[in-house]
Protein backbone atom coordinates (compact mmCIF):
# COMPACT_ATOMS: atom_id res chain seq x y z
CA UNK A 1 0.00 0.00 0.00
CA UNK A 2 1.30 3.43 -1.12
CA UNK A 3 1.61 6.00 1.54
CA UNK A 4 -0.62 9.25 1.34
CA UNK A 5 2.94 10.91 0.81
CA UNK A 6 3.79 8.63 -2.06
CA UNK A 7 0.93 9.58 -3.95
CA UNK A 8 2.12 13.48 -3.75
CA UNK A 9 5.40 12.72 -5.20
CA UNK A 10 4.21 11.67 -8.50
CA UNK A 11 2.03 12.69 -10.89
CA UNK A 12 -0.85 10.38 -11.55
CA UNK A 13 -4.85 10.17 -13.55
CA UNK A 14 -6.55 10.88 -10.40
CA UNK A 15 -7.00 14.88 -10.74
CA UNK A 16 -7.69 14.04 -14.60
CA UNK A 17 -10.51 11.66 -13.67
CA UNK A 18 -12.23 14.52 -11.60
CA UNK A 19 -12.17 17.26 -13.78
CA UNK A 20 -13.40 14.66 -16.94
CA UNK A 21 -16.41 14.10 -15.01
CA UNK A 22 -17.35 17.67 -14.63
CA UNK A 23 -17.07 18.09 -18.86
CA UNK A 24 -18.97 14.81 -18.97
CA UNK A 25 -22.10 16.25 -16.84
CA UNK A 26 -21.86 19.47 -19.28
CA UNK A 27 -21.87 17.05 -22.00
CA UNK A 28 -24.61 14.87 -20.49
CA UNK A 29 -26.72 18.05 -20.33
CA UNK A 30 -26.26 18.99 -23.78
CA UNK A 31 -27.33 15.78 -25.42
CA UNK A 32 -30.65 16.10 -23.35
CA UNK A 33 -30.85 19.36 -24.45
CA UNK A 34 -31.01 18.79 -27.79
CA UNK A 35 -32.65 15.88 -27.26
CA UNK A 36 -35.68 18.37 -25.13
CA UNK A 37 -35.58 20.96 -29.05
CA UNK A 38 -36.24 17.82 -30.63
CA UNK A 39 -38.98 16.85 -29.07
CA UNK A 40 -40.27 20.25 -28.63
CA UNK A 41 -40.01 21.28 -32.15
CA UNK A 42 -41.62 17.97 -32.94
CA UNK A 43 -44.91 18.78 -31.25
CA UNK A 44 -45.29 22.16 -29.01
CA UNK A 45 -43.25 24.49 -30.94
CA UNK A 46 -45.70 26.77 -33.00
CA UNK A 47 -43.76 28.24 -36.16
CA UNK A 48 -42.45 31.62 -36.25
CA UNK A 49 -45.02 35.05 -37.18
CA UNK A 50 -42.92 35.79 -40.45
CA UNK A 51 -41.96 31.97 -41.43
CA UNK A 52 -42.67 30.49 -44.42
CA UNK A 53 -43.53 27.13 -43.13
CA UNK A 54 -46.87 25.70 -41.35
CA UNK A 55 -44.44 23.76 -38.74
CA UNK A 56 -41.78 25.01 -36.84
CA UNK A 57 -40.36 21.46 -37.78
CA UNK A 58 -40.22 22.40 -41.25
CA UNK A 59 -38.50 25.62 -40.45
CA UNK A 60 -34.88 25.40 -41.73
CA UNK A 61 -33.90 28.08 -39.38
CA UNK A 62 -35.34 26.26 -36.28
CA UNK A 63 -33.60 22.83 -37.65
CA UNK A 64 -30.10 24.72 -37.75
CA UNK A 65 -30.42 25.78 -34.79
CA UNK A 66 -31.80 22.28 -33.47
CA UNK A 67 -28.35 20.80 -35.78
CA UNK A 68 -26.53 22.81 -34.78
CA UNK A 69 -27.17 22.01 -30.93
CA UNK A 70 -27.32 17.93 -31.68
CA UNK A 71 -24.14 18.51 -33.36
CA UNK A 72 -22.14 20.01 -30.34
CA UNK A 73 -23.86 17.58 -28.36
CA UNK A 74 -21.90 14.58 -29.75
CA UNK A 75 -19.00 15.85 -29.84
CA UNK A 76 -18.88 16.61 -26.57
CA UNK A 77 -19.60 13.01 -25.70
CA UNK A 78 -17.10 11.88 -28.18
CA UNK A 79 -14.14 13.60 -26.72
CA UNK A 80 -15.32 13.18 -23.31
CA UNK A 81 -15.46 9.33 -24.28
CA UNK A 82 -11.81 9.90 -26.16
CA UNK A 83 -10.37 11.27 -22.83
CA UNK A 84 -11.61 8.39 -20.64
CA UNK A 85 -9.96 6.07 -22.83
CA UNK A 86 -6.92 7.83 -21.82
CA UNK A 87 -7.41 7.82 -18.22
CA UNK A 88 -7.96 4.17 -18.21
CA UNK A 89 -4.85 3.37 -20.02
CA UNK A 90 -3.08 5.65 -17.52
CA UNK A 91 -4.85 4.08 -15.14
CA UNK A 92 -3.64 0.54 -15.95
CA UNK A 93 0.04 2.11 -15.82
CA UNK A 94 -0.05 3.42 -12.42
CA UNK A 95 3.52 3.61 -12.81
CA UNK A 96 3.91 5.51 -15.86
CA UNK A 97 3.90 8.93 -15.81
CA UNK A 98 4.17 9.73 -19.37
CA UNK A 99 0.66 8.03 -19.40
CA UNK A 100 -0.95 10.06 -17.07
CA UNK A 101 0.73 13.58 -18.48
CA UNK A 102 -0.77 12.33 -22.18
CA UNK A 103 -4.50 11.81 -20.19
CA UNK A 104 -4.24 14.97 -18.77
CA UNK A 105 -3.56 16.64 -22.12
CA UNK A 106 -6.70 14.81 -23.20
CA UNK A 107 -9.16 15.89 -20.62
CA UNK A 108 -7.82 19.86 -20.79
CA UNK A 109 -8.65 19.67 -24.79
CA UNK A 110 -11.76 17.88 -23.89
CA UNK A 111 -12.84 20.47 -21.26
CA UNK A 112 -11.99 23.16 -24.11
CA UNK A 113 -14.50 21.55 -26.33
CA UNK A 114 -17.19 20.87 -23.77
CA UNK A 115 -16.87 23.96 -22.48
CA UNK A 116 -17.10 25.83 -25.98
Amino acid sequence: MLSFHALDDRFTHIGGQRQLFLSAVLAGIALNASSDINHYLSGKARPSAHGLTAKASDDPFFLRSAGEVSSAAWASRAVVLAAADSLDIAARQPENEAAALSAAIDVARAQVAVAD
